[in-house]
This record gives C-alpha cells, sequence and structure tokens, in this order.
C-alpha cells in the first residue's frame, strides 16, 4: 500500500474515533465540533495540494466548513436557513464537477423513462420527510429552503449515477459513494436531531467522514493526468461513434 493511502486511512480512522469519543464524552451540542475538525482537515488538504486546482470540488469544501460552523447554532432558525442554502450550494457545485460528463451523455429511451420514475418517487419521499420533520414551523424560508436542499441532494445522486453508470470505474464509482454518503449523513443527522436518538448521529458522522474521504480520493485519483482506463474508454468511443467525452 502507497504511503499516500495509508496516510488518508489513518486520517479517517483518527477522524472517526475522535468524533464517537467526543459524541460518547460530549453532549451532542458540543460534540458538533468534531463535524468542524473534518470539514477544516479536508479543506486545508485541498488548499495544500493539487487539488486546489479543482475549483468546483474546494468551492464545495469551503461551503461544508461554513455550513459545520452554523451547525454549532443549529437550533437557531437563521442557522438552519444557512445550513440548507449552504448545502444546497454545493450540491450545484459538485453538479458542476462533473457537468461536461453529463452535457455528452446520451440516454436510451428506457433510461430516460426509468430515471424519471426514480426522481419521482424520489420527490414524493422528500416531501412525505419535509412534512414530517417541518411540521409546526411557520418559517416559510426555512421549508423552501429544506425542500431546495432535497432535490439539489436527488440531482446530484442522479448525476452520480449517470456518470458511474457510463464509467463503471474507480473514479465515478468514488464519487457515487461520496454524494449517497453525504446524502445519508444529512438523513441520519436530521433524524439525530428531530428524533433526538444518539445512534443516528453515531451513523451520520462516519457517512460524513466517509463521504469527505471518497469525494477527496476522488480528486487525488483524477487530478493531473488522465486516468488509463478513461483514455481507453474515450479512445474506444472516438473509434466506433466519432464522438469525443470530457475525462475527469
Amino acid at each position: 500500500m502507497k504511503p499516500s493511502k495509508i496516510i488518508s486511512l489513518s486520517i479517517v480512522v483518527a477522524l472517526v474515533v475522535v468524533n464517537v469519543v467526543l459524541i460518547w464524552v460530549l453532549n451532542e451540542e458540543n460534540s458538533r465540533w468534531g463535524r468542524i475538525l473534518c470539514s477544516g482537515i479536508y479543506c486545508l488538504y485541498f488548499l495544500v495540494t493539487d487539488s486546489s486546482k479543482k475549483v468546483f470540488l474546494l468551492s464545495a469544501f469551503l461551503l461544508f466548513l461554513i455550513a459545520d460552523i452554523f451547525i454549532l447554532d443549529f437550533e437557531s432558525t437563521i442557522a438552519q436557513q444557512a445550513f440548507f442554502a449552504l448545502h444546497s450550494s454545493a450540491y450545484l457545485l459538485l453538479l458542476f464537477e462533473i457537468k461536461e460528463n453529463l452535457e455528452k451523455f446520451h440516454m436510451s429511451s428506457f433510461q430516460k423513462l426509468y430515471f424519471s420514475i426514480v426522481f419521482a418517487v424520489n420527490g414524493i419521499f422528500v416531501f412525505v420527510i419535509g412534512n414530517t420533520l417541518t411540521a409546526g414551523i411557520n418559517d416559510i424560508a426555512l421549508t423552501l429552503l429544506f425542500y431546495l436542499h432535497g432535490f439539489s441532494s436527488l440531482l446530484l445522486i442522479a448525476g452520480a449515477i449517470l456518470v458511474y453508470d457510463r464509467y463503471s470505474n474507480e473514479i465515478s464509482a468514488s464519487f457515487l459513494v461520496g454524494v449517497l454518503a453525504l446524502a445519508l449523513s444529512n438523513l441520519t443527522g436530521f433524524a439525530s436531531i428531530y428524533l433526538d436518538h444518539t445512534t443516528f448521529l453515531y451513523l451520520s458522522r462516519i457517512f460524513y467522514i466517509l463521504a469527505l474521504f471518497c469525494l477527496v480520493h476522488f480528486s487525488e485519483i483524477s487530478n493531473g493526468a488522465q486516468s488509463r482506463d478513461l483514455n481507453e474508454l474515450e479512445a474506444k468511443e472516438e473509434n466506433t461513434k466519432g464522438t469525443s467525452y470530457h475525462e475527469y
């Protein structure tokens, strides 16, 4: 195993241990500093490595860090509004990271129908969860931002699935797992707050660390020289279809 991978995995393990201990020892509110530690460390990584060239990813991570600061006072309506707005913006930035891959993605009629049904079903799911979590909240702006957060998350997941469906390699898999882990982190995080159950808080923090790690890994293996398997795929498609696609 390469030293860089050992360091990356060591950071993940250390962050998981630190966050589990913080949640175990401190109350839920004070343990939120552990989440800031996670996003802060990975933001620092982006700033001091070549990954800073990935403007959309770097910007998304900075928004995650700012959003995590607002979590310190998440009971405040303003903090909740800021969190949903910042995370929605970060999701769109992540979507822009794969924008050129999606622009030239050609779906069959079956794929269009399939993703339309999946998106509609998940959209209904967002409304059901939204009605449950926002019950009793009279703040229209907060409710709208919550739904914006949910649907921007769905768009990002759909984009990540499409890219993975086309490339099916380590790069696209890392992005997809990172995106799914983000969604699960937020879902379990909301459950820990609104259902007041600590188990969900542990899961939320672990999913969050996994998400950041996978997105960083995506940046590492797609940065600089183009991946060999993507080059082979692009060459094959150029020969068979006469078209070329943007590579990571």
